[in-house]
């Protein structure tokens, strides 16, 4: 009777994960759609893409399933983008016709982005299943906070630099967004600490 509680939960838990980060997907494509302008410079932020392996695996318990948990995450969100991508993108691949073969069109030109997906989400997901196990839940959200800030200082740092493989700097394209970014993770380690402080009281 426990085996089968405790199997319903687990079920039940890679569901809801599995739900959230394919929803995190659909709404991140929705929201870069196909027009660039602010809302291209948002869908382009990196940070998060890392979030979706970082915070489901903080409870995974070891490095092994958090590194499993941080690559299902991680490639279940790439496929509701591309999905989302592709129906705001349907009808402007020049002469592909069709939802599957556009959809297949889209993957294929974005490969590297599972490729990425590859390395991203096993390490974030054992890092932080170590993490985890490790450290008060307050340093969830001081991870977060620095990989915000750490985001725009990297980008920033590499600006207009042609890598081998792709070029880096599209999350800069816009002031507002890199700013905002900064704000919104110095805020959230503000608030990590001060709960941590009071947890430690």
């Amino acid at each position: 009777m426990t085996v089968n509680v405790t199997n319903r939960r687990s079920i039940l838990k890679w569901s809801i994960i599995t739900v959230g980060a394919l929803t995190f997907g659909l709404l991140a494509g929705w929201l870069h759609g196909n027009n660039g302008g602010l809302r291209g410079s948002i869908g382009n932020v990196s940070a998060p893409w890392l979030f979706v392996a970082i915070v489901p695996a903080w409870w995974a318990g070891s490095a092994m399933r958090g590194a499993l948990q941080g690559t299902l995450t991680t490639f279940v969100a790439l496929l509701g983008f591309y999905i989302s991508l592709t129906a705001s993108m349907y009808g402007h691949l020049g002469n592909i016709h069709g939802l599957l073969p556009s959809f297949e069109r889209v993957i294929n030109t974005n490969l590297i982005w599972f490729a990425a997906g590859l390395i991203s989400g096993p390490v974030c997901g054992a890092l932080a299943a170590i993490m985890g196990a490790r450290l008060q839940q307050t340093w969830l959200g001081i991870t977060i906070g620095a990989l915000m800030v750490g985001e725009v200082i990297v980008v920033a740092a590499i600006q207009n630099v042609t890598l081998p493989i792709v070029h880096v700097g599209w999350a800069a394209n816009d002031a507002r967004v890199s700013s905002t970014e900064v704000l919104l993770g110095v805020l959230v380690i503000a608030l990590a600490t001060v709960r941590r402080y009071r947890v430690q009281r």
